[in-house]
């Protein structure tokens, strides 16, 4: 999946090169944005979000389309796999998708799609995230959690600053992206807590993997 997005989004990132896109290492799905977790409640964090995984199997998924946020974020949609995708490959791991300090539970792709893994039922992903932000909420570690209902997508470009004006608006990004990126199946298959630190004036936020489960079902 990942070789074939890169070709899908040539033509919008051709139209818009000073735009900061993510390399595709750092493609993933948020589950949620936790904000600060303080240190003396990772233990029970951990242990909870590792019983979530263990009860959510692997979840067949596909990328399509486009869309934006406002007029700082371009993302491409992660839905269920409709029954006619094949299992496609994918190197996808966890990424940013928040600028502020804090910690984000994330979803990342198999090497390659599991055999016979099942299509996504619509709410798979909805569900995960509930579970996810549950533990959060009885670790008590969700004060500053961000509670705006999931939507799934690839975060795969961010408007460099609040005063750049080298770009001409998302909208006609958007539009090759609805163009150009058609289904591609993968399989979500582990979730991820990364911690995300300010990397300063006009930087990026460094993010550092936490810890991660494998989502096995059982």
């Amino acid at each position: 999946m990942t070789d074939a997005l890169c070709t899908a989004v040539h033509r919008a990132r051709a139209a818009a090169p000073d735009l900061r896109w993510s390399a595709p290492d750092r493609w993933h799905v948020t589950l949620a944005f936790l904000g600060q977790v303080p240190d003396e409640r990772r233990g029970d964090l951990d242990a909870r979000l590792a019983r979530v995984a263990r009860r959510h199997g692997p979840i067949a998924v596909e990328t399509v389309g486009g869309g934006h946020f406002g007029d700082r974020v371009l993302w491409t949609a992660v839905r269920p796999r409709s029954v006619t995708a094949q299992p496609g490959r994918t190197a996808a791991q966890p990424g940013p998708t928040a600028a502020q300090p804090g910690r984000t539970a994330a979803l990342s792709g198999a090497a390659a799609a599991r055999p016979g893994a099942a299509a996504a039922p619509a709410g798979a992903l909805g569900a995960l995230a509930a579970g996810v932000r549950r533990a959060a909420e009885r670790a008590g570690a969700a004060a500053g959690a961000d509670d705006r209902p999931l939507r799934a997508h690839l975060t795969l470009a961010r408007v460099p600053d609040r005063g750049h004006r080298g770009h001409r608006g998302l909208g006609p990004l958007v539009e090759l992206l609805r163009a150009d990126v058609e289904p591609l199946p993968w399989t979500v298959d582990r979730l991820v807590l990364m911690r995300s630190v300010d990397g300063g004036p006009g930087a990026a936020p460094v993010y550092r993997q936490e810890a991660s489960w494998p989502l096995t079902g059982r």
